[in-house]
């Protein structure tokens, strides 16, 4: 069987046309950056366009060194984002420009999130807070919590 690459260009051009014109989009998270929150292949993210104002802990979908990326924002700084995977440790920055696209729900195995839930933000400020702890964290998760 032959698989090709979800997030090619033509197939996330046509999701930032359809978020340009304020249509909701369904994914499939691929990729382990956004662990522990996210989960390859298993979280389905609605994105919207990102007409509100981004706020701190957002999750947001950005274009940048030629690949598209589903990463949280930590801070903003006027028109620039410091932007940081959930598993990584390092910041990336952004400018707003790039970014089309922004988490509005979540659902994995059957639980589906709202990401401005009080309880989802208050696990996701804790774990901006263990950041330089995350690669210990995620391998108890591995070896003991996960499924």
């Amino acid at each position: 069987m032959i698989q090709e690459n979800i997030l090619s260009d033509e197939f996330m051009s046509l999701t930032r046309e359809l978020l340009e014109n304020n249509r909701e989009v369904t994914l499939n998270v691929y990729g382990t950056s956004m662990r522990p929150f996210f989960q390859h292949r298993k979280t389905i993210v609605t994105l919207v366009n990102p007409i509100e104002p981004l706020q701190q802990y957002d999750v947001v979908l950005y274009y940048s060194q030629n690949k598209y990326i589903l990463h949280r924002i930590l801070q903003i700084k006027e028109n620039d984002l410091i932007i940081c995977g959930d598993a990584n440790t390092q910041f990336e920055y952004v400018n707003k420009l790039f970014v089309f696209g922004v988490v509005k729900s979540f659902q994995t195995d059957k639980i589906k999130t709202d990401s401005h839930d009080k309880k989802y933000l208050k696990k996701v400020r804790l774990w901006a807070l263990l950041r330089p702890l995350r690669p210990f964290l995620l391998r108890i998760y591995d070896t003991y919590l996960k499924d």
